[in-house]
């Protein structure tokens, strides 16, 4: 093939630490996705620098030759710096939700005849259809989107510089937790107050 898409589908949970209550010393982060409930271990496949992911994603490049055109992750609540930070180098573009997933999930039998009668689609326009399928099943599920990961490497440098910035002011950490908490912020199934995921650009 002359493009490669790998999607990965299943349970997210996206880059947070886990509450107090959910793990034995309260701070132990989640970095993974597409756990798997039939086991007593919850086994998840790991998405830090040195995780399962990049292990996988590095030994399928190598074996490609290249990295992949596409990634996407039909699960909930990816679409994050993390991830695709996590992404860069294994892929050109990223299609992945902020905010949970219909249960249904992506609208492959749209998106992919778009690509049947489409094959020669470049990479971004695969992503655009994924996305634009997507909306018109449920204009209410609207925060998913395609990243450009080879121009992720501007993006870091901002976030690092922010974050540094943010860490030197500890004078001011009761205010810019006030900040977070009226940031928006994604997974229905939590209250605002414990909202973990918080949308980058609406908090800068």
């Amino acid at each position: 093939a002359r493009r490669y898409a790998l999607v990965m589908w299943d349970h997210g949970d996206g880059w947070r630490s886990m509450p107090t209550g959910e793990s034995k010393d309260g701070v132990a982060p989640i970095k993974s996705f597409s756990q798997d409930l039939t086991g007593s271990a919850g086994y998840t496949i790991s998405i830090g620098e040195w995780g399962e992911y990049a292990a996988a994603l590095g030994e399928m490049q190598r074996f490609m030759g290249r990295p992949f055109d596409l990634l996407g992750f039909d699960a909930c609540l990816m679409g994050m710096w993390e991830v695709a930070h996590a992404s860069m180098g294994y892929g050109d573009f990223l299609v992945a939700s902020e905010e949970n997933e219909p249960g249904y999930g992506w609208k492959y039998d749209d998106f992919l005849a778009d690509l049947a009668a489409t094959p020669m689609m470049t990479a971004d326009q695969l992503g655009a259809s994924i996305v634009q399928s997507y909306y018109d099943t449920d204009p209410m599920s609207s925060t998913l989107s395609v990243v450009d990961l080879n121009a992720l490497a501007d993006l870091n440098q901002k976030v690092n510089a922010f974050a540094k910035v943010l860490r030197a002011n500890s004078a001011s950490f009761a205010t810019i937790n006030t900040h977070v908490l009226n940031t928006q912020g994604f997974n229905t199934t939590l209250s605002n107050t414990s909202k973990v995921h918080r949308d980058l650009r609406h908090f800068a």
